[in-house]
């Protein structure tokens, strides 16, 4: 049997509630438990009534012995017998009227009830109509959303699509945007880069075998960082303290090293 909760108590009422045993009721909201715990000094109450309590108070509502802790001052009642009791409890159904229900299968109730108030099922696509289960199939009939439906949903999978599409166009475009960055960089306004230098040794910094370098510098032209000198790939040659060059992570991703597996095969067969 499901486990009742207080949010659903205000849609059943229990059938001669006079005659149930106070000891199955709740001092605080004096209706029989829901989801009973068990405080440290053995009184019983429902969760959801003993937390509020022990939100403004830290005390037993009844013997009044304080508590400090409250995630350690009660514990939950899982004697079957008691949890059966609850749950055997007969109630009414306030939206259908049916009547002896057992308090445990309320919720296997409410899910078929005709009188309980449901959605559209063209909700989704803002109906607003409201109303009790056995209406609901009339209503969709001539709901004019549920008729619209099926362009709603075409035009959704048309977006969904299109959107698919521009991410893929945004993807290039980063990639092109990437490309020029790159090729900027290495043209270098006119003085391109490369991986050795184009001038003698004496006319370019970075060919130095005894650079200064305390005030020599590599900033990568693309990234914009500062590294050092055997994590330049490209560079151009310049007599100035300050290097522009490409570094060897922005040269790889933009022409990527191909993983040699063909040499790893030939190893193998040679072998």
């Amino acid at each position: 049997m499901a486990t009742t909760s207080k949010s659903l108590t205000n849609t059943y009422e229990y059938m001669n509630e006079s005659t149930i045993d106070k000891e199955l009721k709740c001092t605080i909201c004096t209706e029989p438990f829901l989801k009973p715990v068990s405080l440290s000094c053995q009184h019983t109450f429902c969760c959801e009534c003993i937390e509020q309590w022990l939100d403004k108070n830290c005390s037993c509502p009844i013997c009044r012995e304080c508590f400090h802790l409250k995630e350690e001052t009660y514990s939950p009642i899982n004697t079957q017998i008691v949890n059966n009791q609850l749950n055997r409890l007969l109630v009414r159904c306030n939206q259908c009227q049916e009547e002896n229900i057992a308090r445990g299968n309320f919720r296997d109730h409410e899910s078929k009830c005709t009188k309980k108030l449901v959605a559209c099922s063209a909700a989704d696509i803002q109906c607003l109509w409201r109303g009790p289960r056995d209406e609901q199939e009339l209503h969709v009939k001539t709901c004019v959303f549920q008729q619209v439906r099926p362009i709603v949903d075409h035009l959704r999978i048309q977006l969904d699509s299109s959107l698919k599409f521009q991410e893929k166009l945004q993807e290039k475009l980063e990639k092109q945007s990437n490309d020029i960055e790159f090729l900027f960089a290495f043209i270098n306004q006119g003085n391109a880069m490369s991986k050795e230098c184009t001038k003698l040794h004496g006319r370019c910094q970075y060919a130095l075998r005894y650079p200064n370098k305390n005030k020599l510098q590599f900033r990568c032209t693309v990234c914009k960082s500062v590294i050092r000198r055997r994590h330049v790939a490209l560079h151009a040659c310049s007599l100035n303290d300050l290097i522009q060059c490409i570094c060897e992570s922005c040269y790889e991703k933009q022409y990527p090293i191909p993983q040699e597996d063909e040499e790893e095969d030939d190893d193998d067969d040679d072998s």
